[in-house]
Order: C-alpha cells, then structure tokens, then sequence
C-alpha cells in the first residue's frame, strides 16, 4: 500500500495478481489511483470461471485476465462474468517463461504456433484482448483478424535498466514494444524494485512519451 500511495499519479494504473486470491476488494482500494489490471489467469470449467469473472468485475478493474488454453467456450464464460460492466478480458497466450521445448511438451508445437492459435481462440471467443510477448507483435500483425485485439505486453525493461539477476526472458523496450503495436505496457520490477520507485517511474514515462512522439 505504500508503493501504491508513492506511485500514484505516476504510473498509468497498477496490476494485481497474487492478491486477488485474499481478498478481491482489494480492487477497490487502488482503482482510485489508476486502471487496476485483475491478473488471476482464470483457468477452470465455464461456471466456475464465468461466476469468478463476476466477482472480480463488481470491483470495477479495467482488466480481467483468463488463460487462452482454457478454450472458446471458456473464454465466453468470462465475457458473460463481466456483462453489464466496462471490464474487458484480456486472453494470455502462452506464459513467457516457456520456451519451444516445453511449448512442444505442453501444448504439442512450438511456441509461435501455440501464441498464433490461442490469439486466434482469444479473436474467436470475442474476448477484448491478449497478453503476449513483445517479441510476437510483430508476427501477430500480419494476421488482419488479430488487429482490433488490445495488445497487452509484460516483461518491459526501459533502455536505463540493468539487472543482472533479472530472469525474465521476453524483454524488450518500450520504444521497441510501441512500435511494435503494443497498446498497454506491463512494467514491474524496474520500478518496484527500484531505490527511487518515484524516479523510475518518471523516467520510464519520459521514454514511453519520447517513442510516442517519434
């Protein structure tokens, strides 16, 4: 709560995802801040994600995430979750952690294909839009049935930070990320993390306006 206090009015909204499964109101205590970006990855049968969809958007996040795996049918359970609401769903594609090996040994294809064909699902079921790698937009562009999706992007890492420990590995800037069609920037630990949270947060911001503006 201390972060958020800090940051609020310098960073365009916050991403819950872990807290969700104590206490879901907690929505309600940053959505004055900014956009609250709902991140539980539902991924269950079509009642129980369809009814956990409703509880989460009564606190009026903008963002509610499911995981595109679950299928069409399930992905339209949430759409009916948050009916009545301005919510929107977002579809996560596949995990950035995975690389073509385990992509093959869970889904059965390397990861381009799987991306390519739960985009596809998440375009299908109608949901709002995905959460992808930054890496993919530019393969996701070339398919005209995929360009009105919101193309949410995590494991952003300013041009300034440097991190030796850091273990993601999908990054990219946010000029890249922009570029490349991204529409909202998931950025965590450069700033979290950071000694000056406040600082990070405006110089992230001033890179974001700068590619913008390019």
């Amino acid at each position: 709560m201390e972060l958020r206090n800090e940051l609020a009015g310098h960073v365009g909204g916050f991403k819950l995802n872990d807290a969700l499964d104590n206490d879901p109101s907690i929505i309600k205590s940053f959505s004055e801040f900014g956009l609250v970006f709902a991140d539980p990855k539902l991924l269950d049968i079509e009642k129980t994600v369809r009814n956990r969809a409703r509880v989460i958007s009564a606190r009026k996040p903008g963002f509610i995430t499911v995981h595109a795996s679950g299928g069409i049918p399930m992905m339209k359970a949430a759409l009916e979750g948050v009916e009545g609401t301005d919510t929107k769903i977002l579809a996560v594609t596949v995990l950035t952690n995975l690389n073509d090996e385990q992509c093959v040994g869970i889904y059965g294809d390397e990861r381009d294909a799987i991306v390519t064909k739960f985009a596809g699902w998440a375009s299908e079921a109608g949901v709002h839009g995905i959460v992808c790698s930054a890496h993919e937009l530019e393969m996701l562009s070339e398919y005209d049935h995929l360009k009105d999706l919101i193309k949410v992007v995590p494991g952003i890492r300013p041009k300034w930070f440097q991190d030796a420990s850091d273990d993601q590995k999908m990054v990219m800037t946010p000029a890249e990320a922009i570029k490349l069609g991204a529409n909202y920037l998931v950025i965590g630990r450069p700033i979290t993390d950071a000694k000056n949270p406040v600082k990070a947060a405006d110089d992230t911001f001033e890179e974001i306006q700068t590619a913008r503006l390019a």
